[in-house]
């Protein structure tokens, strides 16, 4: 059984690319800070660049102005992220498809990706395929999302999103040496439920759930996160960003 329907996920995206910028706070915050852990532990200087799953540009932004590179190949599952990431990076190749499936004929010093790793059908597996893809010594960073991101829709709903947490995320990395592995909670703030599920549809993310809001589900859900998750502010909504930057190990180089 598939944990999402990559094609709502996908079109849920692209209807929010509009309104992702404005709401997508904390994706921009992970951005900034995977580019700054990135460039403390590994360093700047990366000749040829692959970002997975780069949406409107946080994080390429950060690749243009922070590293210096040569080559930059962009993916996203959505085409219309060219749109935006041309006015960012008018010089990079574009692989448009599922993060999980394309074909790469090159390898790359660096492989980052913001906010996309949660998407993956087999995390282990892409790990692995995007380390043979690894120049010697390449650096394969990336930001997903934990335990207890958006926890206030998973109570609510029962439904439990397949987040992992840091124990279960460190084995998966046998073949590389762990620079960073950080986590944080972030807890937004609005003014009631109904703003909460205008946040997450303005960043695409409402494909984790495909609801049907008659009258009579929104009231309850109001008044279940009224009940439960009220602040002085209004209500409160859980991120658990986690920051993972490693670098590759060349098994022909390990002692025995």
């Amino acid at each position: 059984m598939k944990r999402y329907n990559k094609d709502l996920v996908k079109l849920r995206f692209e209807n929010s690319f509009s309104t992702y910028d404005e709401h997508a706070v904390v994706q921009r915050e992970m951005a900034e800070k995977l580019a700054d852990y990135v460039f403390a532990s590994c360093g700047e200087n990366y000749k040829k660049v692959l970002e997975i799953g780069c949406g409107t540009g946080f994080l390429t932004r950060h690749i243009m102005n922070d590293f210096k590179i040569k080559k930059l190949l962009i993916n996203d599952i959505s085409p219309g992220v060219i749109d935006y990431i041309e006015k960012i990076a008018p010089y990079c190749n574009f692989l448009i498809g599922d993060m999980e499936n394309i074909v790469f004929d090159t390898k790359f010093n660096i492989v980052i990706s913001n906010a996309a790793f949660q998407w993956a059908e087999d995390l282990q597996s892409m790990i692995n395929r995007f380390y043979h893809v690894l120049k010697p010594d390449g650096v394969l960073a990336f930001t997903t999302f934990g335990e207890h991101n958006f926890e206030q829709i998973t109570k609510i709903s029962n439904r439990k999103l397949m987040y992992k947490n840091l124990d279960e995320l460190e084995p998966m990395f046998p073949d590389f040496e762990i620079k960073i592995l950080k986590e944080e909670v972030i807890n937004l703030e609005f003014k009631s439920p109904v703003d909460v599920l205008r946040h997450i549809k303005g960043i695409g993310a409402n494909a984790m759930a495909a609801e049907f809001w008659t009258k009579g589900v929104l009231k309850d859900f109001n008044k279940k996160y009224r009940d439960y998750f009220s602040t002085e502010e209004g209500v409160s909504l859980t991120y658990h960003p986690i920051y993972v930057v490693l670098k590759k190990k060349d098994k022909e180089l390990e002692v025995i």
